[in-house]
């Protein structure tokens, strides 16, 4: 009886109406004063009365179009690479092989991940902790964000970091923040930084010493002068004849 009605009242309905009927017929379903295949035809009978080629009935579309989003979420992510291949390869070998990790550990990660976990170090180093975003990491060891990505999880799910994510609703995620968990590694770098500390001086900010050049004459003037022997001189008093002394 309640289907026929329905049937009915869907026949003879305008489309404006279709949304209406749809939830009544959702409603009497959910009472159960329809089986499962009376309202599967009922659906089917509104869908066939809707009129193709458009969206939802109850929707009207804009008379000018919606302007276009503003934000971060407005462009998608462009995907990152390398503007000069050989320098970022040259620069991710010799992160890797910088020594920031133990022996023992460096030889469970790639060079890719060794590189990034350089990085990772050097931040360490000068703040304390590591808050610099995925992709900035990955431009500085020279490797992808997936590698970069995977480094970190290795390295966390080997305990060896703590990353603590910094979520925001609504709102792009704040850069996770890397600090060092490991004693081992903690040491290892204490030992480094000690090793290779000292003041640091920027070049720019120190004149070196002015010397002043020797010229030639003032060498001539301080060096020692040389010794000149008088020219031979005339005797005054010329030595006498040795045979006429005898004779006296």
């Amino acid at each position: 009886m309640i289907r026929s009605i329905l049937a009915q009242m869907i026949t003879s309905a305008s489309v404006a109406t279709l949304d209406a009927l749809f939830k009544q017929v959702t409603a009497v379903w959910a009472e159960a004063h329809l089986t499962d295949d009376e309202a599967s035809e009922l659906y089917a009978a509104i869908q066939l009365r809707r009129p193709k080629g458009r969206g939802h009935p109850s929707l009207i579309p804009p008379s000018r179009p919606f302007p276009p989003p503003i934000g971060p979420f407005s462009q998608p992510r462009r995907h990152q690479c390398s503007p000069d291949r050989a320098a970022s390869i040259l620069r991710r070998r010799c992160c890797a092989s910088s020594g920031a990790m133990p022996p023992a550990l460096a030889s469970r990660f790639t060079e890719s991940e060794r590189a990034l976990l350089a990085i990772v170090v050097q931040e360490i180093r000068k703040r304390g902790h590591c808050a610099r975003p995925i992709g900035a990491l990955a431009g500085l060891a020279g490797i992808s964000r997936t590698s970069a990505k995977r480094a970190l999880r290795i390295a966390e799910r080997m305990e060896l970091i703590e990353v603590t994510r910094r979520p925001r609703p609504g709102q792009k995620n704040l850069p996770n923040i890397v600090t060092i968990r490991s004693q081992e590694w903690q040491l290892w770098i204490e030992k480094g930084s000690r090793s290779t500390g000292g003041k640091e001086a920027s070049p720019t900010n120190r004149i070196p010493p002015r010397k002043e050049a020797r010229s030639s004459s003032r060498h001539f003037v301080e060096s020692k002068p040389a010794r000149i022997c008088p020219p031979n001189r005339p005797q005054t008093h010329p030595e006498p004849n040795r045979t006429e002394w005898r004779r006296r």
